[in-house]
Parts: structure tokens; sequence; C-alpha cells
């Protein structure tokens, strides 16, 4: 799969799930590795919300995360919007159970 926007390469899909997919990806000059998580747009907006309403609640969201500063959370890199309208957010890869 391509990813939408970016830097970031994606490899191997890590979950499904109801709002979304999660991939293995790397950062092509950086070599990080990271998880990007993909949200369904459709699936993003409440009843009868309107696209801009869904973005800037993702976002708010998004920054929510990024503002977290504990050994217990994973660390946010970056979130956005693809050309295709899919969400994304790119955090730390994890490597262990789900």
């Amino acid at each position: 799969m391509e990813f939408p926007l970016g830097p970031f390469k994606l490899g191997a899909v890590l979950g499904r799930g109801g709002m979304g997919e999660v991939w293995r990806a790397e950062h092509s000059l950086l070599a990080r590795p990271a998880a990007v998580k993909l949200i369904r747009p459709e699936l993003l907006a409440r009843e009868g919300e309107r696209p801009e309403v869904s973005r800037a609640r993702f976002e708010r969201e998004a920054r929510a995360q990024a503002a977290l500063k504990s050994p217990h959370t994973v660390e946010l890199y970056d979130y956005g919007v693809g050309s295709d309208g899919s969400f994304f957010i790119v955090m730390e890869l994890l490597d262990g159970l789900t």
C-alpha cells in the first residue's frame, strides 16, 4: 500500500479494527521505525457531522496525544489527512503483544 502523505513507507499490517488499520512503517530518510494508524474518514464522523468538524476533532485529539509525556504512553510523531481523505497518526512503534 502506498502511504498517502509523508516520508513513511508502509510495511506489514499490524492490526485491523472498526475504525481502520495499523501498519508497521519506516521513515524513508531516517530509517526510523513507526506505527501508522489509518482511520477511514466516514467512520470518524459522527452522524450528520460536517467533514471540517470531524477533522478539527481529530486534530484536537492528535494534539492532546502529542502533549502526553509518560513512559506509559506512545510518542506521537506526526498526524494529518492523506490525499484520499484518510486520517493518519504516526507514532512510536512498540514491539510486543497487542
